[in-house]
């Protein structure tokens, strides 16, 4: 069942269109422990990618790798097929700026995971907090110009040269409510939130088999029919 706060997010409207904003990061999402994610295109995007460049190292025999690749690239091509609105803006912007675009999704991946531990792991330490979503939302607000000159430096630190002004960092433009929906009703695994989370536990996931090497041979082989079911006579 879709939580409450994202059918009374469609009904504020007064005039509904098919634009209507997300609920603004951290704002409940009606799950315990699942804030609204502030940036879930790219951040899907991102994993996704990532998660299928780890596994271009498997062998191409291996059956984890071949369904995997299968699921993985289903969904990114939903969550691609959603562009926001001005998006071309956006590109244009970035050319202007002399920054890649459109962007390729590669970047290293941080904790995607929002619970209230995780957002303060990202954002530091601070004290005298409180449990709600609140707090969580003034902090934000608290650290985002270190936010700015930290993710300039490391744009300066991976290109080699003077980022231009902070501007041409800017995010890029938010999908709809609509459009998260559809990506929901598509994928069909939850709040695009949940979806998120399924995709960075995939993406660790594919560290643990590549160290396991599940395709390789048994150290000792199966009995015969170890692996045959149970049938009716």
């Amino acid at each position: 069942m879709r939580p409450a706060l994202r059918l009374l997010q469609a009904a504020k409207s007064v005039t509904p269109t098919k634009h209507t904003p997300r609920l603004f990061a951290f704002h409940p999402t009606g799950i315990a422990g699942l804030p609204t994610h502030p940036t879930p295109r790219p951040t899907l995007l991102t994993i996704y990618n990532r998660t299928l460049q780890k596994l271009s190292e498997f062998p191409e025999e291996s059956a984890y790798r071949t369904a995997t690749e299968a699921i993985i690239k289903h969904r990114k091509r939903i969550v691609e097929e959603q562009i926001p609105v001005g998006w071309e803006a956006y590109l244009k912007e970035r050319e202007r700026r002399g920054i890649e675009s459109p962007p390729k999704y590669t970047e290293e991946i941080e904790e995607q995971v929002l619970h209230r531990e995780a957002i303060q792991a990202y954002w530091g330490n601070w004290e005298g907090h409180q449990d709600d979503d609140h707090e969580l939302v003034e902090l934000v607000k608290w650290r985002n110009d270190e936010i700015k000159e930290a993710r300039i430096a490391h744009w300066e630190e991976v290109n080699k040269r003077k980022a231009p002004d902070y501007e041409g960092f800017r995010g890029e433009p938010d999908i709809s409510a609509e459009q998260v929906e559809t990506i929901e009703e598509q994928i069909g695994s939850g709040l695009i939130e949940q979806v998120i989370e399924q995709a960075y536990d995939e993406y660790k996931l594919v560290d643990v088999m590549a160290k396991t090497k599940p395709w390789e041979p048994l150290m000792e082989e199966p009995v015969e029919g170890q692996w045959k079911y149970f049938e009716r006579e």
